[in-house]
């Protein structure tokens, strides 16, 4: 199908992998890969904030990414790139995740590794608000599945364990449990 977004022309194709996929491999005419259960806002919305990304000199080879993950108990947007290494951080209600290039995309494992990724992000910056607030260091900060507790803390060792089954509350009550 033919879209045209701000006086550009766009193939759009119906694709069964979730989220959205620009390949620009063609500058005359970029195809959209989308999922059907897309709006055609959410494509148009993408696509005009990718367009500024990108001088028209460099768009060959570059596919984009976009989907929408579970995170911190809300639907987060999450903006995909090809890269050289992995790695992602939050800015507003968006994270950024870049992937290595030649990466097949296992859609499952790449949201676990996205969201553990964001969830020390965000606990080691809370301790870190108040490791300063309180002018009291923590010598080790570790993440790992807990049976029961958010988190347990060693005295003696002033080091603190986070639950990773943390990562499926709030950001809220994440807070609560560093504070």
């Amino acid at each position: 199908m033919y879209l045209e977004i701000d006086g550009k022309g766009y193939e759009l194709v119906s694709s069964t992998e979730e989220g959205i996929i620009l390949d620009l491999k063609n500058p005359a005419l970029p195809t959209i890969y989308a999922h059907p259960l897309i709006s055609m806002e959410e494509v148009k919305t993408y696509i005009r904030q990718q367009s500024f990304r990108f001088p028209a000199n460099e768009k060959s080879g570059i596919a984009l990414e976009f989907m929408h993950m579970e995170l911190f108990d809300k639907k987060t947007a999450v903006k995909i790139t090809r890269g050289n290494k992995f790695d992602c951080f939050e800015k507003g209600d968006m994270v950024y995740c870049q992937i290595k290039k030649n990466e097949i995309i296992n859609e499952e494992k790449l949201q676990e590794k996205i969201a553990g990724k964001i969830f020390e992000q965000f606990i080691l910056n809370r301790v870190s608000h108040w490791e300063e607030e309180l002018g009291f260091l923590i010598s080790q900060i570790s993440f790992r599945k807990l049976k029961s507790s958010p988190y347990v803390v060693d005295k003696t060792e002033k080091s603190i364990t986070f639950n990773k089954k943390n990562i499926t509350l709030t950001k809220q009550m994440n807070d609560s449990h560093v504070f």
